[in-house]
């Protein structure tokens, strides 16, 4: 970090922005007045796909940390408000609240909070900044243990800031969550939204239709017999699978379609499903728990042309790189905990 800027996601550690964005329908924009704003639960501002690509990192959660009346830490998870860069944010004090525009302060039975932000863990009360789409990623990795574990959680990632200016606490003990550093100074690929991706939903429901579609045109075929003589067969038609499956795995998305078409190959659903990162696309997950026919082969090879071109595709794997590691470190500390008790 080139400074000891607050206003940065204590998870994924890029700056968090604030600004009047166009976060309405085309052609419609923010009102320019602080009074304007509209309220959604978390359900509903998950399914919102923002045009812009800085837009996803203006909203944020915040993990509060305040005294109770025996001077214990109290740690909660806020609800989602957009960063506007005030000296310190205003978020909703109801976890499962969202607010698009800008939140204010005062009124009777006022639902926000305003808190100054920290990159320290010094200071009552405090808040730490996190991307909404950040949280959303660590609920799918750690489930419903993250929130009941939030000073764990916080303890973890919090040793990513150690060694910057203006923190004390010398150098990293986890040097995982500083594996992804070179990518905010040299890339751009952090400023893009790591959960909410067109190219890749576009890529997952063709998958989904090719099917439908190539079962038509296949009843329209006229079907003729093939025989196959050993003689006058290729020998790259008596390959056993296992060998063409060898051969494919040395072979790019670039490639691979090339050889299909010269050799005439046809590999089955499982070497594409095994292929595929199953890990990083997790948006396919619901159709596999339905049953439901996809195109592994368009997939698959969909998604790896993605990881080349798509910086938003990049940004989910780095950050889902950083999460597995902090997750298995995560419950190492929960059972720990709970073992001490």
């Amino acid at each position: 970090m080139e400074d000891d800027n607050p206003f940065r996601c204590w998870v994924c550690g890029a700056v968090i922005y604030g600004s009047r964005d166009h976060i309405l329908a085309s052609g419609r924009s923010v009102p320019q007045t602080l009074a304007w704003r509209t309220r959604c639960s978390i359900e509903d501002f998950n399914k919102i796909v923002f045009t812009n690509k800085e837009v996803w990192g203006t909203f944020i959660r915040a993990i509060i940390v305040t005294l109770d009346e025996n001077r214990h830490d109290v740690y909660q998870l806020s609800g989602i408000a957009q960063n506007t860069y005030c000296i310190r944010i205003i978020v909703p004090k109801d976890r499962n609240l969202a607010v698009l525009g800008y939140p204010r302060l005062g009124g009777r039975g006022c639902k926000f909070v305003g808190i100054k932000p920290t990159v320290n863990a010094v200071g009552y009360p405090r808040a730490h900044m996190i991307h909404a789409r950040c949280w959303e990623l660590i609920e799918r990795l750690f489930g419903c243990e993250a929130e009941k574990n939030l000073k764990i959680l916080l303890n973890i990632f919090q040793e990513r800031w150690c060694g910057w200016k203006g923190n004390p606490d010398g150098s990293p003990r986890y040097d995982f969550l500083r594996e992804d550093i070179l990518w905010q100074r040299n890339k751009s690929i952090v400023f893009y939204d790591p959960v909410k991706i067109l190219p890749l939903r576009a890529v997952v429901e063709e998958s989904v239709q090719r099917p439908t579609r190539e079962k038509v045109a296949y009843k329209a075929m006229e079907l003729h017999p093939i025989f196959f003589d050993i003689k006058n067969t290729a020998i790259s038609n008596i390959f056993p699978c296992e060998i063409q499956w060898m051969i494919m795995d040395l072979l790019d998305y670039k490639n691979i379609p090339k050889i299909l078409r010269a050799f005439g190959w046809v590999l089955s659903d499982t070497y594409w499903s095994r292929r595929f990162p199953k890990d990083l696309v997790f948006e396919v997950d619901d159709l596999m728990s339905n049953q439901i026919e996809i195109d592994w082969q368009f997939l698959t090879l969909g998604v790896e042309k993605l990881l080349h071109r798509s910086p938003e595709l990049l940004n989910r794997r780095r950050l889902l790189t950083v999460l597995k590691k902090a997750r298995d470190l995560f419950f190492e500390e929960v059972a720990k905990s709970t073992a001490s008790e």
